[in-house]
């Protein structure tokens, strides 16, 4: 498996062992250590998901500091990412069934693994599906940045690219304050982070980057920015742009509603309103220029601005 990418089709779904009985599920939520080990058999699935889902049932600073202890000790061991993928969708199961599992269960997932694709999910998951705060939409979000802020996570950049990819204008303006202090890697990183539907606010966040960047083709920022404004083109599941908000639990309302607040339209008729500001960029960008290559790929023409970087690129 590439360190980039997580085939969800080909990884079957599993569940442990103590799936199925009410007196070892009472022992992974309130049990003693030795009762939990014997459970789980030295499966580093059972062991990462049972304790994940102890943390979620029970928030304790105990409960958190073998959490920290344990994923990074199971990562090195070498425990493959298809199996902690298998775990995070397991405790996904448990937290939207509704069974006093709280969002923090994907917390391990999403602050200490490596993986893009699992932090990309688990952070989406915790935002998704997280309860709130006095009724704040912002509740999750804001706990995320603040994770961010403290430098705990693992792949903080793609922590901050699933935040961008939730493309909700108030998570965007949550996030714009540290958009700068990331290095040049977990830029590209979040740029490589990207998500089926494609959301206005996180293209229009990206060009707001591009724009004051000024920046060039060697400009390692500018260019990762360049390159994801290409892949979530070539990523989006439907060809529809949401360009309203996101429900915060998204299980919150129903399927129409939910329609009904993510306001979707048309790509080209997003893409119509973003023409001047795309062309713009790639007219004053000094050669080597990247964003023709954009251009390209959304769709926008404009050949006497293509190079042969460009040529390669597939519009779609």
């Amino acid at each position: 498996m590439r360190d980039d990418f997580i085939d969800d089709a080909a990884i079957p779904d599993w569940e442990p062992s103590f799936q199925n009985s009410e007196a070892a599920l009472h022992a992974v939520f309130v049990g003693p250590e030795d009762a939990r080990k014997e459970i789980y058999t030295d499966d580093p699935r059972a062991i990462v998901a049972g304790e994940a889902l102890r943390f979620g049932f029970n928030p304790e600073p105990d409960v958190a500091a073998r959490l920290k202890d344990l994923y990074p000790e199971l990562l090195r061991q070498g425990m493959p990412a298809e199996q902690r993928w298998q775990a995070l969708k397991y405790v996904e199961r448990w937290v939207i069934s509704g069974k006093a599992i709280d969002a923090g269960a994907y917390i391990p997932f999403m602050l200490q693994d490596p993986h893009r694709g699992i932090v990309g999910r688990a952070a989406f998951s915790y935002a998704s599906d997280g309860s709130l705060d006095n009724g704040d939409p912002m509740t999750r979000p804001k706990v995320m940045v603040g994770f961010l802020e403290h430098g705990v996570a693992n792949n903080a950049g793609a922590l901050f690219g699933s935040l961008l990819s939730i493309g909700d204008r108030r998570v965007c303006e949550l996030i714009r304050p540290i958009r700068d202090t990331f290095s040049d890697d977990e830029v590209n990183e979040a740029s490589l982070t990207t998500s089926p539907l494609l959301h206005a606010g996180t293209i229009l966040f990206i060009l707001d980057w591009l724009e004051s960047l000024e920046g060039t083709g060697q400009d390692a920022a500018f260019g990762s920015l360049v390159s994801s404004l290409i892949l979530r083109r070539r990523h989006m599941k439907t060809p529809r742009v949401a360009t309203g908000l996101r429900p915060f639990p998204y299980a919150s309302v129903s399927d129409d509603e939910a329609v009904a607040i993510l306001r979707l339209i048309p790509v080209e008729h997003f893409t119509a309103t973003i023409r001047g500001r795309m062309i713009a960029l790639a007219e004053s960008e000094p050669e080597p220029r990247l964003m023709p290559g954009a251009l390209k790929a959304w769709g926008l023409g404009r050949e006497d601005l293509w190079n042969e970087w460009s040529d390669i690129i597939e519009p779609n």
